[in-house]
């Protein structure tokens, strides 16, 4: 694991699920965090729809740094 900065690390792992690209990220505290990219046409709200462990966390941008 190659962290670049107090909060940020490289993804451990990345890789597409059903046409949608995702990133496995481990926090600084050895937890994984899951991410996934949803289209542009992706409608606001719609995403609590969806059945995810532990829910909806997060919503926004990533910068990406690979």
């Amino acid at each position: 694991m190659k962290y670049l900065g107090t909060n940020e690390a490289m993804p451990a792992k990345v890789g597409s699920y059903k046409g949608y690209r995702y990133f496995i990220i481990p926090s600084l505290f050895g937890a994984l965090n899951g991410y996934a990219e949803l289209p542009k046409s992706w409608k606001d709200g719609v995403e609590d729809e969806l059945t995810v462990h532990g829910g909806i966390t997060f919503k926004g941008y990533v910068k990406r740094n690979y």
